[in-house]
């Protein structure tokens, strides 16, 4: 799972579950930069579904994003956590 196999949201929370998913933090559907590392992010299944979930109902990403010549990042990684987590 990349290089980190412990998934990161859950991490934040001081509990360490294994990520089974990579997933874009600007989703590649909203422009998100398909292989840039900063884009990406390790996640369980139920974080993936949860963020998935809250970005269709959103129809946008959950983060604010900068642009880049690959595409689009997140402008602070740490700001999914704050909406994830709740």
């Amino acid at each position: 799972m990349g290089k980190n196999p412990l998934c990161e949201v859950s991490r934040h929370e001081k509990k360490y579950h294994a990520g089974k998913v990579l997933e874009h933090l600007i989703p590649i559907r909203f422009g998100g930069a398909k292989t840039d590392e900063r884009n990406l992010m390790s996640v369980t299944k139920f974080y993936a579904d949860r963020k998935t979930g809250m970005e269709s109902r959103r129809g946008q990403p959950l983060i604010a994003w900068i642009e880049t010549d690959n595409g689009k990042i997140p402008a602070n990684r740490e700001d999914i956590f704050k909406q994830l987590i709740r």
